[in-house]
């Protein structure tokens, strides 16, 4: 029943591989130095973005190197994780199964021995934990930042808020810029991604940075995004196959989201304007990102090395590296978030609220039967106008049931 998501998730994919800066292509010798350690990295495609890590371990660890494999698909690097042919590899979108599958190293017993703090990763860690087993740990993100036409707000001369932008005024914005109808229609808010998901930031948001999502912050969320879609019309519905037009890129809608890496990208004088992260009153924003995580193969000669490269890739080491090469660091200490705000050239401005929000990955796959799949399956049926909120909601009560 998610088959309609997967192009959706694929373009995450392809869009968490974009460099900030465009990292060369290693070369790597096929012998190491005596008495060096190789250890090899199962990335997708070229697996650039790995390179200011390995640069910078590399240079403080002179008996090891670190040499990446590529591969094209998730079951090819699930192929060579079960053969032992790598040490470590791109957790992105499987790392549950390696757990099922016995394939992975359960990382906890590596932090508590080398005392590796995860406090600065916050709630991100739930994402790299099943089954009591922590499979494997962040390395960088791509958060979606909320973006406007600035010609389509100055002309209905509207104020966007610099900082503490709230849902009730994002909605009134989108309806002061939603004017027309049919083909020449101006929409005040048009996504690239499932509007199922951004629904997912304010219940997120309701419950409250590390509280579990409840039923009323689901409806609560759904009867938001109903609204704005179906009695607002400001945002365009939810489709079966695809997300609608972006009407953005047309001029024809105001409000959008745009990973960072793409604004990154942007000439400065082509830079969109950039708003909050919206919230409630006295809550934490919720910021949804594309992530790139490493585990370590069960099969690997060197676990102990491979467990010391993606600490040192996942901890401040490897963050302020990261930072450094303009990507978006998620070990949140004051020290790495000031080497990404000290870049050059630095990050647009208007995106500092992002470091302040609490920051929920998008999964690159979801199953029917996890509490996820059971809200998908609710605010698919309300966001297209299939059913009622009501019906939806009673739907996803009694599907929650089975987790209690």
């Amino acid at each position: 029943m998610l088959r309609r998501h997967l192009p959706i998730l694929l373009a995450a994919l392809l869009l968490t591989t974009a460099c900030t800066k465009s990292a060369p292509q290693r070369t790597l010798p096929t012998a190491p130095e005596p008495g060096q350690i190789i250890l090899h990295v199962g990335v997708f495609f070229e697996g650039n973005d790995l390179n200011p890590i390995i640069d910078a371990y590399e240079a403080t660890h002179d008996n090891v190197m670190v040499e990446k494999v590529s591969f094209k698909t998730q079951a090819d690097i699930t192929e060579a994780v079960k053969v032992g042919k790598v040490d470590l590899f791109n957790a992105r979108a499987g790392a549950g199964g390696f757990v099922r599958l016995g394939t992975a190293v359960d990382l906890e017993p590596y932090i508590r021995k080398t005392r590796f703090d995860t406090s600065p990763l916050g709630t991100l860690m739930d994402a790299h934990r099943e089954a009591g087993q922590i499979h494997s740990l962040p390395t960088y993100g791509n958060p979606y930042v909320l973006v406007y036409n600035k010609e389509l707000v100055a002309e209905a001369g509207v104020t966007v808020p610099d900082d503490g932008l709230t849902w009730d005024q994002l909605q009134e914005m989108a309806q002061k810029l939603t004017k027309g109808k049919g083909p020449t229609k101006q929409w005040g808010m048009s996504l690239h991604f499932q509007p199922e998901y951004l629904a997912y930031t304010l219940a997120l948001e309701l419950a409250g940075e590390g509280r579990p999502v409840q039923p009323e912050h689901v409806e609560a969320a759904l009867r938001y995004f109903h609204t704005l879609m179906f009695t607002d019309e400001s945002l365009p519905p939810s489709t079966p196959r695809e997300p609608p037009t972006l009407y953005y890129y047309q001029g024809r809608a105001a409000f959008t989201f745009q990973t960072l890496s793409t604004l990154r990208q942007l000439p400065q004088d082509k830079l969109p304007g950039i708003a909050p992260p919206p919230a409630g009153v006295s809550k934490k924003p919720v910021v949804l990102l594309d992530m790139v995580s490493y585990g370590v193969s069960a099969a690997s000669a060197n676990p102990d090395t491979a467990w010391e490269f993606l600490a040192f890739a996942a901890g401040p080491e490897g963050a302020t590296a990261m930072a450094k090469a303009g990507y978006f660091p998620l070990y949140a200490t004051d020290a790495v978030r000031q080497a990404w705000l000290d870049v050059t050239p630095p990050p647009p401005a208007g995106v500092e609220p992002v470091l302040r929000a609490a920051w929920y990955p998008v999964p690159f796959s979801i199953s029917s039967g996890t509490p996820l799949g059971v809200y998908m399956a609710a605010a698919r049926d309300v966001l297209t106008g299939d059913t009622t909120v009501d019906l939806a909601m009673r739907v996803y009560r009694a599907d929650m049931a089975q987790f209690k």
